[in-house]
């Protein structure tokens, strides 16, 4: 390998000879001057460099991931469900079965998932 080609690390390029970052070529340039050594790099050069980045899911957490983190799948829910004396509003069964979730942030209620044993009317209502 040559030493005096430049190296890539990300979108950064770096003198082959002294290590100093290069900048990136104006247009209309033909060589890159390094500041510190002084060696001149041909534009040709950076065309022909390829660049490829990995990062992991986690590097750049969004607030939306974040949410989709505190969903818990359906079957959590289901798994969870008691029964209660409340009327269904379809089929007017005496009992519903319900289970909670929070859905929203801390600080506010959570919400409440009916289903009915008798017909599978589902609802929800948020405490």
């Amino acid at each position: 390998m040559d030493d005096t080609l430049p190296d890539v690390i990300g979108t950064l390029v770096f003198c082959g000879p002294c290590g100093n970052l290069l900048n990136n070529p104006a247009p209309g340039e033909s060589h890159v001057l390094c500041e510190i050594c002084g060696y001149r790099e041909p534009v040709s050069t950076f065309h022909s460099i390829k660049v490829t980045t990995h990062t992991r899911e986690s590097a750049f957490p969004s607030s939306l991931r974040q949410k989709r983190t505190l969903v818990q799948p359906t079957d959590q829910v289901s798994s969870s469900k008691q029964l209660i004396d409340e009327r269904c509003p379809k089929c007017d069964s005496k009992q519903m079965e319900f289970s909670t979730l929070q859905m929203r942030s801390a600080d506010e209620g959570s919400t409440v998932f009916y289903t009915c044993p008798r017909c599978a009317y589902k609802y929800s209502t948020n405490n």
